[in-house]
């Protein structure tokens, strides 16, 4: 015999409670369906024990003992569960664990003046407050109308562990605006002791329906009147075929079951039918309709739709950029690219140029956007921006050479750029640059500038004799350069006594001589004369005296 079995297993076991669970309310529900397992099978596997397996049972909810079945449905509030475990020895252990159950509500649906509330889904007052999922329907007092049609409300969880709920809802600016009383016509039926398109208020008119209709309540007739803003006592009499017409139809959407409500004509009492939106689409007005006995429809006043709420989404890649380089000699170049496309949720979807030029046209030097807008049916839209670069390669902006100047000149890849000097100045170097590329695609001109340099006249030769100012013997001189000549005294001269160096390199006029010595008729000596230079005809002095005598004629 063993040590082990002259031991006997006398401590219960030891249970790591876990804590407290809880759990919230589903949308229109006070009561929660519970699974023990969530809890149950880590009490069992954490349980500590020398006699396993332990054996859970659960043997109180809110101290009353639980015979039979255990019930899974708690309502709203604390639930105190008492637990029982025990091993395979008999040892107990007793435990407990508090269930909390919470329902998230919203506080009283905020009213416009003059506005009130009515339970939509659900049938919690909308003016005190409602549990989750109930929807509420605006309207207003008599005397007046809603400013929108967008009129419910729906309780929504404003997070995962808040028992505080919030309106959601199509519109949040809804007024009460007063009303005025239009006669409408029975369809399948007909209007006694009224006529014309309006009565007077306070007139009181009887709708009646054609014999084989009635309304949705099973009325035939309804006496209405009318009230001072412009409404009607009672609801609309709506004469119909007393059954539940279908098929039933959702734009971009279903309706399930599809099998009944999308293909019968006819829809047997108690059908729910109810109405889902296929991705991207939200559905607006109430998610079911329910077939009533009197042949009509739970939802007989309100309808149900898909509105589309996905914008269109480029298949290209967006935005794009396209970077070009003009041609040898060009400011512009002829861009293709192809216009991007588009899909939509509701496969249906336009695209087209919004701004920019167009592809496969004539693009100017700089920075072009084009953008295309991609429009579904509803007017959701998305933008792509094609970005279209084009680039003039250019040299260094050419400076016109010293005496000299451009001509017909442009610094574009491919252009040239002629030089020409200004009269009197020789071009030194090629007359003509262009702008070249290299493999880098960076610009340069092909040969160095050139420079102007002045014309030379050979030195001015004169006859004996002759005297020269401004020039210099055996020198070249530059274009321009002007050489006055003279005669010694005593000597007569003849020509022209200037020469100017002309453009083309030789002196404009070079007949100017001195001959033989001048004797003047008159009394004065030849010391007189002295220190004079003839200049023509005449007499200039050069030793600082003055003479009056101009001409030898007045000697």
């Amino acid at each position: 015999m063993s040590w082990t079995s002259l031991l006997a297993d006398e401590d219960p076991p030891i249970i790591v409670v876990p804590p407290d669970p809880v759990k919230f309310a589903g949308p229109l529900e006070l009561d929660v369906v519970v699974d023990y397992s969530e809890w149950e099978d880590d009490i069992i596997e954490n349980a500590i024990d020398a006699s396993p397996p332990v054996v859970l049972h659960l043997s109180s909810i809110n101290g009353v003992a639980v015979t039979g079945g255990r019930t899974t449905i708690f309502q709203e509030g604390n639930h105190v569960l008492g637990y029982t475990s025990t091993d395979q020895a008999g040892n107990e252990n007793r435990f407990s664990l508090q269930l909390t159950v919470k329902v998230i509500r919203c506080q009283a649906l905020p009213l416009p003046n003059e506005g009130v509330a009515d339970p939509v889904v659900g049938s919690d007052d909308c003016n005190v407050g409602a549990v989750l999922g109930s929807t509420c329907k605006i309207s207003c007092d008599d005397g007046f109308h809603l400013s929108s049609d967008k009129k419910y409300f729906t309780c929504m969880a404003r997070s995962a562990f808040n028992t505080l709920g919030e309106w959601v809802g199509e519109s949040s600016q809804i007024e009460c605006f007063p009303n005025q009383c239009n006669l409408t016509a029975v369809t399948n039926g007909y209007i006694s002791g009224c006529s014309g398109v309006t009565v007077d208020f306070d007139t009181t008119c009887q709708f009646i329906c054609q014999e084989g209709y009635m309304d949705e309540d099973g009325r035939t007739r309804q006496a209405r009147r009318c009230l001072e803003d412009g409404s009607w006592t009672e609801r609309e009499l709506r004469c119909q075929a007393t059954q539940c017409r279908g098929p039933l139809a959702l734009a971009d959407g279903m309706v399930i079951p599809s099998e009944v409500c999308e293909y019968d004509v006819y829809i047997p009492f108690n059908t729910s039918c109810s109405f889902r939106c296929i991705s991207g689409f939200l559905l607006i007005g109430p998610s079911y309709s329910v077939c009533l006995a009197d042949g009509s429809w739970s939802t007989r006043n309100v309808s149900s739709n898909c509105e589309d709420i996905q914008a269109p989404h480029f298949t290209s890649y967006c935005p794009q950029y396209i970077e070009e380089i003009a041609e040898e000699g060009q400011r512009s170049k002829v861009i293709d690219f192809h216009p991007p496309s588009a899909v939509d949720n509701s496969g249906n979807v336009t695209v087209t140029r919004l701004r920019g030029p167009e592809p496969n046209t004539l693009f100017s030097e700089g920075h072009h956007v084009t953008t295309y807008k991609a429009v579904d049916l509803s007017g959701n839209a998305a933008l792509c921006n094609i970005n279209i670069s084009l680039t003039v390669k250019r040299c260094t902006v050419p400076q016109a050479p010293i005496s000299g100047s451009l001509v017909q000149c442009d610094w574009i890849y491919g252009a040239t750029c002629e030089y020409q000097c200004n009269s009197g100045y020789e071009l030194i170097g090629s007359s003509q640059r262009r702008c070249e590329t290299d493999d880098n695609l960076l610009a340069y001109w092909d040969v160095p500038p050139p420079i102007c340099e002045v014309v030379k006249c050979p030195a001015l030769k004169t006859n004996d004799n002759v005297i020269k100012s401004g020039c210099v013997d055996d020198v070249e001189e530059g274009f321009g350069t002007v050489c006055s000549l003279y005669c010694p005294v005593g000597f007569s001269s003849s020509g022209s006594n200037i020469s100017r160096c002309q453009s083309d390199g030789t002196w404009d006029v070079n007949d100017f001589t001195c001959q033989g010595a001048y004797t003047p008729s008159n009394p004065l000596n030849n010391d007189l004369m002295q220190g004079f230079l003839v200049i023509g005809n005449g007499f200039v002095s050069v030793v600082g005296r003055r003479m009056d005598i101009t001409h030898p004629s007045e000697l």
